[in-house]
């Protein structure tokens, strides 16, 4: 905690020059019970998260990004057992360079983060994994990675459109405590495009659309799993509504091919999915997550609320592991002066309450309470 408080001090006191500037933390807590655990393995699961990042731009179209955090999160158990799990997250740096239309990211993760949970810690790790649940994190750390990606951007009239590739490597970590054989993930390929135009007078008509590609998972030197590729697209629609109010409508879903595990029992690998051991190789079916939802934004002097609804419904193939959720919450955004010449604070309150039901498999299903509140502050200044 004390390594995490330094972070924070560091990160939202750094000393004022010409250049473009900007620091952010929030802490956020989340809380979820399932009231009636049928075949469930877990009664309640709780998570705190501590964000923290700045970005600098040393020179003109460059910026320089640092992102870091802190988590701690514990689940009650049906038996009565509770697991918790605590520390620091994996640590983000990233490069932008800007130029006639091109945008350069570089970034790193870092393995601040534990990616060997315990297997006590692995059902807490396995539900804040949850397509459904929107938790703030998923893991700790997941070993490392580097990536780029290369954008390019153009607007037609009244409208801008953006398009960019991208490669992430990931580095092998033991998928569990004190575990020798380590995991690998497969390297992503990923492609991007966001279009948005002028609707009318004031509208504005966004779309976002995603897809990525994964090579195959290897475990101990053996290939593991054969990701599915995974698609998603989100429209959105914003137009004033008031002097100062306005809303926004959106809907996206994210789909996730199925998947093949290609290790078999008894340590046989998967050379040729046509011939050898037909059938044993167990696969990962594809799911569906579908997201609608508006927000209205009240502005004022100094202050904008903005309540909102929202409605996630997970769906997959085999009917196992789906469920439903609804939230209502509220986000306010307050400006805060008084600071230093050429600094502004932002602050940030939320809350948030939802609810919904999950359906594990036949036999294992429970309906699903939760809330969450955060705090969140934003220094922006330099020229």
């Amino acid at each position: 905690m004390r390594r995490l408080a330094v972070g924070l001090a560091l990160t939202l006191s750094f000393p004022a020059t010409g250049l473009a500037q900007e620091a952010h933390g929030r802490a956020t807590f989340q809380a979820f019970r399932f009231p009636d655990p049928s075949g469930l393995q877990i009664h309640h699961v709780q998570l705190l998260t501590v964000p923290f990042g700045a970005s600098v731009t040393p020179l003109p179209h460059t910026t320089i990004e640092l992102h870091g955090g802190y988590a701690a999160g514990s689940a009650l158990l049906s038996n009565g057992a509770r697991v918790e799990a605590r520390g620091l997250t994996d640590t983000s740096i990233g490069l932008t360079l800007e130029g006639m239309g091109f945008v350069l990211n570089a970034s790193a993760t870092l393995p601040t983060g534990d990616a060997s949970p315990t297997l006590e810690e692995v059902a807490l790790v396995g539900v804040l994994s949850s397509d459904l649940l929107p938790f703030e994190i998923t893991h700790w750390g997941g070993g490392g990675s580097a990536g780029v990606d290369l954008g390019y951007s153009r607007t037609f009239g009244r409208v801008a459109a953006m398009g960019s590739l991208g490669y992430v490597s990931a580095r092998a970590y033991a998928p569990l405590e004190d575990e020798v054989p380590l995991y690998r993930p497969g390297d992503q390929k990923r492609a991007k495009l966001f279009v948005e135009a002028a609707v009318g007078e004031a509208g504005l008509l966004s779309v976002r659309l995603g897809a990525q590609r994964y090579d195959q998972d290897v475990y101990d030197e053996l290939n593991l799993y054969r990701p599915g590729v995974r698609m998603e697209g989100v429209v959105s629609f914003a137009s004033p509504v008031g002097a100062r109010e306005s809303i926004q409508v959106y809907g996206g879903i994210r789909h996730r091919n199925a998947g093949v595990f290609d290790l078999l029992p008894g340590g046989f690998r998967r050379e040729d999915s046509r011939n050898i051991l037909p059938g044993t190789a167990e696969s990962v079916v594809s799911r569906e997550l579908m997201a609608v939802g508006a927000e209205l934004f009240v502005a004022r002097q100094r202050f904008q609320v903005a309540p909102e609804v929202q409605l996630r419904v997970l769906r997959s193939a085999d009917g196992i592991g789906q469920g439903w959720l609804t939230s209502v919450g509220a986000t306010a955004d307050w400006k805060a002066w008084g600071m230093r010449a050429g600094r502004r604070l932002m602050v940030r309150p939320s809350v948030r309450g939802s609810a919904g039901r999950v359906i594990l498999r036949e036999g294992a299903e429970s309906n699903v309470l939760g809330w969450e509140a955060g705090l969140s502050l934003r220094i922006m200044g330099g020229r």
